[in-house]
């Protein structure tokens, strides 16, 4: 089967158009595209066959965004806190009896929102949280 190349009115892109197998001369042209050849762009601007004609325009420079948002300190404060609670919750279970360091572990560890000036370094992580030490489970 013949064919040749059309182009996608709205890119520019190459596709193909199949010759008729019966009627002479008659070419299977894609819905939205065209026989004109558009002319060379580069891939900063855009190419579009509009009112009959190519339309080359440049694309817009855009401000580069972040890739992400840093965390909060203070959420991420809380976000490490509340799994080192999680870590000892085992210790307060119905079976357990707590010791009173691990009492005042637990309390440390909850008041820390209230007693640490948490702030992120120049890479987004948590600074100036003095954690309380975690006592031994067999204290």
């Amino acid at each position: 089967m013949a064919n040749k190349t059309v182009y996608l009115r709205s890119t520019g892109a190459e596709t193909v158009a199949y010759k008729d197998q019966v009627t002479e001369g008659l070419w299977h042209i894609p819905p939205k595209a065209t026989e004109v050849k558009p002319p060379k762009f580069t891939d900063k601007q855009t190419c579009k066959f509009i009112d009959e004609k190519w339309v080359v325009t440049d694309i817009p420079e855009t401000e580069v965004e972040p890739e992400f948002e840093p965390i909060p300190a203070i959420t991420q404060l809380r976000n490490q806190r509340n799994s080192k609670l999680a870590q000892t919750d085992w210790w307060c279970c119905s079976d357990q009896t707590p010791s009173q360091k691990q009492l005042d572990y637990r309390k440390a560890l909850r008041d820390l929102p209230g007693t640490a000036s948490p702030e992120l370094d120049s890479d987004g992580h948590l600074t100036g949280v003095d954690w309380p030490e975690k006592p031994k489970e067999a204290e």
